[in-house]
């Protein structure tokens, strides 16, 4: 009787787990090739988005701002996570252009973009990207 209990415990408990790591990817935003929607940096709250990744691939991601925007002075950083939760490729800029480049494998990928405007510019079109995402 123990064992049985002990069994569907860990059972539940290992289910719990996926389904809590399911609801966190269908919880983010989902990056796919092209130019996704327009984003805003807010100083002290990055956005996390997830890409899932096909096949083997060259991910890269840059960020870019409306043609009649300034970006200057925004400071803007990207982190990129493996499905484990790794590093694997940073980025950042001064100007809000970063740029990144990563060999990635299947699995599902985290982005963290986040950033702030250095010279604390009221305004807030300034401050708005979107991101170009290319599988090669």
């Amino acid at each position: 009787m123990k064992t049985s209990t002990l069994l569907l415990a860990a059972t539940m408990t290992f289910f719990t787990a996926v389904t809590q790591a399911n609801d966190e990817h269908s919880r983010l935003p989902t990056l796919s090739a092209g130019v996704s929607e327009t984003y805003g940096l807010v100083a002290g709250k990055p956005l996390r988005f997830q890409i899932a990744v096909e096949h083997d691939a060259v991910l890269k991601i840059s960020s870019r701002h409306f043609a009649a925007d300034s970006s200057k002075n925004n400071l803007m950083t990207a982190v990129l996570r493996d499905p484990q939760g790794n590093v694997v490729a940073t980025a950042s800029d001064d100007n809000g252009h970063f740029s990144l480049e990563q060999d990635v494998q299947e699995g599902y990928y985290q982005l963290e973009v986040a950033g702030n405007s250095i010279s604390g510019s009221a305004d807030e079109n300034g401050r708005s990207y979107s991101l170009n995402v290319a599988f090669e």
